[in-house]
């Protein structure tokens, strides 16, 4: 099969670049500098920006260029500020598991993020058509299996869209680089330096570019511009050349492959970890240059078109179809190195590679028609070469593709009689051309059902039944050199495709048992498409449903069953003319998914003030109603924690605005006990501005903050210890002092935070004569001197020269500090506990909300299946990036909140208690994802609750709304229904299959 596939591409150098005589006069050729640039910057960027990095920087610069349009006035600074932000963006949406992905993967990803980022959603039309044009069920993401299905199935469209992405893309940076100096400035300064460009390069600076003239010489076909001859003559050996290049490459690829599948072989060894590597790395490296040989094909193309832009769809069309092949085969490679060539997984590789060859195909087909012969007789030549390539490719699936895919003989047998018929028509009408298309792409449908087929359907008895009956009934014929099937054994096998779709699709254990477990258990185990008849009766019992169902496939057995029963029917005609009934009974099945599950949606009547059924609005109340439970018993741990003290808050910071005095007192009390004399405020004595203590009086109970005076005698002069015989005196030195102050320990001295002190000479302030002796005895006390003196002299001199000491300050600042931070992350700790703790309020709530969210999801999933893929906002709401709030699908209610005690408490002690974190000012959003912490906006009260609150609030009424939009289209246009649309498909395809075998 890679021998054939190598054949493949050697179309490519054996014929030249097709001219026709319209375009082949020797007159010379007009070149448009502007649309030559652009390709020339187009085919740098390209040949450098490979692998994810460069996916990154692609939509990057289309995020940039399409703020740009939307904002043409914003300048250089804003740009740049807008592209880190969306880069960052990016980043903190990126795991693991995405870096680990393969490119095409990853590119997905950066599409997901960029279709849920409301800027790059609605930027530009740019932004916009880049995400529709590649968006797609290729995101469904189920596991590493799938993902290499999926890639391998969609490589081809992908590639071909990467092509024109890539290349609008970069063209459009270079003509807004042309104009825009902010524009250029912006892009250069994060982009242009990096890659050693600017976007305003002029066209004589991207020509010198050494990487781009390994692909195609400009300046040589510039060169014979006044010959048109000449030009396109140039230009068929390049294309030759470059064709060559690539098929030499892909033969390497295959030798390789070889050397795998020759070392390794099916039922063999697995290759170990340093081989997988090694040809991870020379596959990594061969397709760098197949990237940049693109680069090479486009800008190829675009100077074709210059002398005749027919010609220049064939150059890039031949070159993009080999380019797909070359890379497909090259994809091959890693693929064997690290699935170790087992049979399931071989399987699935095959199966992409047959998928990538037939995109390769589908690809040359609209080269084919139009009013011109010489050209349709020059690809005529091509496609029959193209026609016996995949002829020999069909006769070796036997020997490569293992059960399932032998499905894929019929495939190829079909695609070949298309082919067949392609190279009758010469002369092509762009209608039948259309019809062949339309053919081919059935076949690739067909691709994508075994490949799915495949990974869903491995893992029960049941359904290896299934699966034993197409690979040895399916595409019998062919398998057995023209052998038909006798009426015996085909009506054995399709009465077991039949007596699967009808009869094992609707018991356990392909379908859940109606009545019995709870919701998450049940679709848990069954999923949503296995769960159809359990969630009727569900919702018959808990939310007004009316109308039952029973006896309901599991929708993905029944489309493999189904699938597979047509497969038959179609291939055995004669013989399913004989059979009466057993279609009917397959389609019925098939119509009782359809009818069970649009019983989900079905709208009230006209008239009603809504056209959402009741069942969804109970569903979605029911949300509603336990999201705002949450919200309330959040508000209560809040105010228990708070000790239901309202005029601060425990989420602020210690200097956060709060109720104190509105000017410093007039009058100072004593600091000491007694009735003592207030004392006039001296004016350098202030309180106010000490913040963090008013925040602590307004939240702390018994943590009065006082400013107050001490009068003391200080340097007291005279006997220590006199014996009352002998007069003595007493000097000494008046020493006032003011505090700020603040009481924190019940029985411990408050803190003091600020001192103000001053001394004063003073005096003789005791006098004692003995009784004996005569005399006048007197004592002085400070507040007596006070008295004397405060408001006529000490006063003054206070203010003027009073010693002032705030080294304590700092101390009751921290201890404000871990008082406030330790309220709040004793909050946030209490929060996490109840909510992981069963029986707690919290764990209950959250329970419910989660199961809430997965009646929704299944319900949604079922009865609007076809409103989710048209209606972005019902699916992202649901399932993406603003999802309504749950534990499903990654934690919503408790990350947060956890994130938010971590960046408070350093720990959790055993008895729950928040060890505050003793540096920095804990910030609850810092860390946050903003998927989970999406808004921004300043809050007084806990934040974490208050997003919830408002994700709760606000996506679950825009979920509402879309599904009450897709309700009125439901009830008032005619025509329209919901259903599974794969169920839809293979109903249609039964009963035109079935009519042929009648006819």
């Amino acid at each position: 099969m890679l021998t054939a596939l190598l054949a493949v591409l050697t179309i490519g150098t054996a014929a030249t670049v097709p001219v026709t005589p319209a375009h082949a006069a020797d007159g010379p050729v007009v070149v448009n500098t502007d649309t030559l640039r652009d390709g020339l910057f187009s085919a740098y960027m390209r040949s450098r920006t490979n692998g994810k990095e460069g996916l990154r920087h692609l939509f990057l610069s289309a995020y940039l260029y399409g703020y740009r349009q939307k904002n043409p006035g914003v300048s250089q600074a804003t740009l740049l500020k807008r592209i880190v932000s969306m880069d960052a963006y990016y980043t903190s949406n990126m795991g693991a598991d995405d870096l680990d992905r393969s490119v095409y993967k990853y590119a997905m990803k950066l599409l997901e993020l960029s279709a849920l980022h409301p800027e790059a959603a609605t930027a530009a039309p740019i932004i916009k058509l880049l995400v529709e044009e590649t968006l797609g069920q290729q995101m469904s993401a189920n596991g590493a299996m799938l993902d290499e299905i999926t890639a391998a199935q969609f490589q081809y469209a992908f590639f071909s869209q990467a092509h024109g992405i890539q290349d609008r893309i970069w063209g459009l940076v270079a003509q807004q680089g042309r104009t825009d100096a902010d524009f250029t400035h912006a892009w250069d300064a994060y982009f242009g330096t990096r890659y050693t460009v600017s976007a305003a390069a002029s066209q004589d600076q991207l020509m010198a570019d050494p990487i781009v003239g390994t692909f195609v010489n400009t300046q040589a076909l510039l060169d014979h511009a006044q010959n048109s001859s000449e030009f396109q003559a140039e230009a068929r050996e390049m294309l030759q050349r470059l064709l060559a290049e690539i098929n030499a490459r892909t033969a390497a690829a295959t030798e390789s492959a070889g050397e795998v599948n020759l070392y390794f072989p099916v039922q063999g060894a697995n290759p170990d970890l340093a081989e997988q590597q090694r040809r991870e790395q020379e596959a990594a490296e061969r397709q760098e240059w197949l990237d940049g040989a693109a680069a090479g094909v486009h800008l190829l193309a675009t100077l074709v078109s210059f002398a005749d832009p027919r010609a220049a769809e064939i150059v890039a069309g031949t070159g993009r179809a080999a380019l797909q092949i070359a890379s497909a085969v090259n994809a091959f490679l890693p693929a064997l190195a690290s699935k170790g060539l087992t049979a399931a997984l071989t399987s699935m590789s095959g199966i992409g590679l047959a998928a990538n060859v037939l995109g390769a195909i589908q690809a040359l087909v609209p080269l084919f028609g139009g009013a011109q012969p010489t050209i349709e007789d020059i690809i005529l030549d091509q496609l029959n070469a193209l026609r016996e390539q995949v002829s020999d490719l069909t006769e070796q699936m036997h020997d490569r593709f293992d059960r399932v895919e032998s499905a894929l003989v019929e495939i190829y047998d079909t695609m070949n009689a298309k082919f067949d018929e392609l190279l009758e028509l010469q002369h092509a009408t762009q209608e039948r051309l259309a019809r062949i298309t339309r053919e081919l792409a059935e076949l690739t449908k067909k691709v994508d059902f075994w490949g799915q087929a495949l990974y869903f359907d491995r893992q029960t008895q049941e359904r290896l039944v299934v699966e034993e009956v197409i690979n040895q009934y399916a595409s019998y014929r062919t398998r057995t050199g023209g052998r038909e099937l006798t009426f015996e054994e085909y009506y054995a096998q399709v009465s077991k495709l039949q007596f699967a779709a009808t009869n094992r699709s609707v018991n356990v254990p392909m379908a859940a048992p109606v009545g019995s477990g709870d919701p998450a258990t049940v679709l848990g185990l069954y999923g949503f498409n296995g769960s159809v008849a359990y969630l009727n009766d569900y919702a018959r019992r808990n939310l007004g449903l009316t109308a039952a169902a029973t006896q309901v496939p599991a929708i993905e057995y029944w489309l493999m069953a189904a699938e597979g029963y047509k497969v038959l029917l179609a291939q055995n005609p004669e013989r399913a003319k004989e059979v009466v009934g057993v279609t009917d009974q397959v389609l019925a099945s098939g119509e009782a998914i359809q009818d069970s599950v649009r019983l989900f949606s079905q709208p009230r009547p006209a008239g009603s003030p809504e056209r959402l059924n009741p069942m969804f609005t109970r569903l979605v109340d029911d949300y509603r109603a336990t999201g705002f439970a949450i919200v309330q018993r959040l508000h209560a741990i809040r105010d228990a924690q708070q000790q239901y003290r309202w005029g601060y808050t425990m989420f602020g910071r210690p200097d956060q605005t709060v109720e104190k005095p509105s000017a410093e007192p007039a009058a100072i009390s004593s600091c000491g006990a007694g009735s003592v004399p207030q004392r006039s405020r001296p004016a350098n004595v202030v309180s106010l501005d000490l913040q963090p203590m008013w925040v602590a009086v307004a939240g702390r109970p018994n943590t009065p903050a006082t400013v107050c005076y001490l009068a003391e005698w200080v340097n007291v002069t005279g006997p220590e210890d006199p014996d009352g015989t002998r007069p003595y005196t007493r000097n000494a030195d008046l020493e006032v002092t003011f505090r700020v102050q603040q009481q924190w320990d019940p029985g411990q001295p408050p803190v003091v935070a600020r001192e103000w002190k001053k001394v004063y000479p003073y005096g003789r302030i005791e006098q004692y004569y003995p009784p004996n002796r005569g005399g006048q005895s007197f004592v002085i006390t400070p507040i007596q001197a006070m008295n004397t003196g405060w408001v006529s002299t000490y006063k003054a001199q206070f203010e003027q020269s009073a010693a002032y000491d705030n080294s304590s300050e700092p101390y009751l600042r921290q201890r404000v500090r871990d008082w406030l931070y330790q309220q709040a992350g004793q909050y946030y700790a209490t929060v996490v506990k109840e909510l992981t703790t069963p029986g707690q309020p919290l764990y209950d709530l959250s329970a419910q909300l989660t199961e809430r969210v997965r009646l929704l999801q299944a319900y949604t999933k079922l009865g609007f299946a076809t409103s989710v893929r048209q209606d972005e906002l019902i699916g992202v709401h649901l399932f993406g990036f603003a999802r309504i709030p749950s534990e499903l699908g990654g934690s919503q209610v408790l990350a947060p909140f956890v994130q938010a005690r971590d960046n408070y408490c350093e720990r959790v002690d055993g008895d729950g208690v928040c060890v505050v974190r003793k540096q920095g000012d804990p910030d609850p959003r810092a860390g946050q994802s903003p998927k989970l912490v999406p808004c921004t906006w300043a809050e007084y009260n806990d934040p974490i609750e208050r997003c919830l609150n408002w994700m709760v609030d606000y996506r679950s009424t825009q979920l509402r709304q879309r599904l009450e939009t897709a309700s009125v289209r439901l009830a008032t246009v005619p025509g329209y229904t919901e259903g599974i649309p794969e169920v839809d498909d293979v109903l249609q395809s039964l009963r035109i299959a079935e009519a042929v075998a009648r006819t």
